[in-house]
Parts: C-alpha cells; sequence; structure tokens
C-alpha cells in the first residue's frame, strides 16, 4: 500500500524533526491527490489510487518542500566527496539511514554517476556536488513507497487444509487489510511491524 499524502508528509516531517510550520502542507496535500477533509465520496478514499502521474509530482512537491531548509548551498561543496558512491552514501543518513532496495540504490548511484560525469569545468566539479546531493536526498524520499502485496484470497484457519502464504518484507510498518468488499471498514485490518534484526 502507497502511504496517503497526509501520512507521507508526516513522516517526512517526522524523519527531519520538523513540525507543522506551514499551512502548506494542506494546499501541499491537495496536489498530491488528497484533500484534507474532503474524500471523494461517503466511502472515503481509495488507498489503491495514491500514485499516479499526476499525483506523484505533488509528492516530489513534497519532499523539496520539507526538505528545503536543509538544502546544501556552494559553501558546502568543500565537504561533500566527488565520489558518485560517496555521494549516495552520504545523503542515506539525512533520512535515517533508511534501508532501501538493491534496486533503488543501483538507480540513486546511475543518477549520481551520470551527474558527476556531466562536471567538466572547475566550477562544475564543486557545485555539481551540492546540486547531486540535493537531489539525491529528495529522490531518496519519493522512492520509499512500501510495496503493495496482494495475495490470493485465504480461507480461514478453521478450513482444510488452511491456505497460507509467504512475502518478504523489508524493516519497516505495513498495513494489512482484507480487500473482499466492505470488510475492511468492518475492521479487518491489522498492522505489521518489521524490526531490523
Amino acid at each position: 500500500m502507497v502511504k496517503p499524502p497526509a501520512v507521507y508528509t508526516a513522516g517526512m516531517l517526522r524523519a527531519l524533526g520538523r513540525g507543522i510550520d506551514t499551512n502548506a502542507w494542506s494546499w501541499l496535500s491537495s496536489g498530491a491527490g488528497q484533500r484534507l477533509f474532503m474524500p471523494p465520496n461517503v466511502s472515503g478514499w481509495d488507498d489503491e489510487r495514491w500514485l499516479d502521474t499526476a499525483s506523484f509530482r505533488g509528492r516530489w512537491e513534497i519532499a523539496n518542500y520539507a526538505t528545503s531548509p536543509y538544502s546544501l548551498t556552494d559553501k558546502h561543496a568543500g565537504s561533500l566527496p566527488a565520489e558518485p558512491t560517496a555521494l549516495v552514501d552520504g545523503a542515506l543518513p539525512f533520512w535515517g539511514d533508511p534501508s532501501v532496495r538493491s534496486a533503488t540504490r543501483a538507480a540513486l548511484l546511475a543518477f549520481a554517476t551520470r551527474a558527476m560525469d556531466d562536471a567538466r569545468a572547475s566550477w562544475q566539479k564543486l557545485t555539481y556536488r551540492v546540486l547531486t546531493a540535493n537531489a539525491l536526498r529528495q529522490l531518496i524520499a519519493v522512492s520509499r513507497p512500501p510495496d503493495l502485496v496482494r495475495t490470493q484470497v485465504l480461507r480461514p484457519a478453521t478450513s482444510t487444509p488452511p491456505l497460507t502464504t509467504a512475502a518478504r518484507f523489508l524493516p519497516g510498518r505495513y498495513t494489512l487489510w482484507c480487500s473482499l468488499a466492505g470488510h475492511r471498514t468492518r475492521g479487518m485490518s491489522a498492522t505489521l511491524v518489521i524490526r531490523k534484526p
């Protein structure tokens, strides 16, 4: 399940140690597809439709707005590494060293490599470090939607034989629910917390 914009924003602000310091979060959330206290109909929001081409731009803007006060500037350029791997390794602690999938890490590294390879002039070699480090922070923020794992319909444990399923999760907090019509609204949901070993 992809986090609703309000949850996404709250988690990002919490990770940054930043509170609700502006009313901009309301219009930013709206741009990501969620007008607070105004669901599209009486059944609420469709939790499977939080991410599309229109709402992704809203999430990008939320991440940009949240990280702006912490943006690096040219005065930080001398303290930043020039190596793409070191830039990626330096951007992850900004978000508390989240575990990222190997494919996500490879994409971040490919981005950093291309960006730093484009730095040819002496001024670019310093400025691109700052631009790349800031961009990596934002890319990490928008690249962490949790996986949606859908299983086949499971029979009750009392049936013979009971049907089980398996899924692999990274450390984090996950919401589980029954997707049969009306089951989730009747309380057939749970929170699963996976911690690092």
